[in-house]
């Protein structure tokens, strides 16, 4: 899984592993099957799980590459331009 390696984070790396497994469980012959609850089919809730993984990995990624920019940009102001007052706080 190359977008693993390619962001060294651990949310996101969950994420990927969460959007791997399910799909996996999605397209097999039947162990979709198990993810079957009352008149929800198993392929609906996974292609859900899949979606919503997908989209916190995408709000993760934003997260991370608002960060770097907002740390570089940090990083180039004097420090007699920086507020005295004012710490840098890490993007949650």
């Amino acid at each position: 899984m190359g977008a693993m390696r390619a962001v060294d984070d651990a949310q996101c790396s969950g994420k990927l592993l969460t959007i791997h497994c399910c799909a996996a469980a999605l397209y097999s012959e039947s162990a979709h099957h198990h993810w079957d609850r009352g008149a929800t089919l198993g392929v609906d809730r996974l292609r859900q799980k899949i979606f919503r993984a997908l989209n916190a990995y995408q709000r993760r990624l934003y997260r991370i590459e608002t960060e770097s920019r907002y740390q570089q940009a940090w990083a180039g102001l004097e420090s007699n331009q920086r507020p005295r007052d004012y710490e840098l706080k890490r993007c949650s």
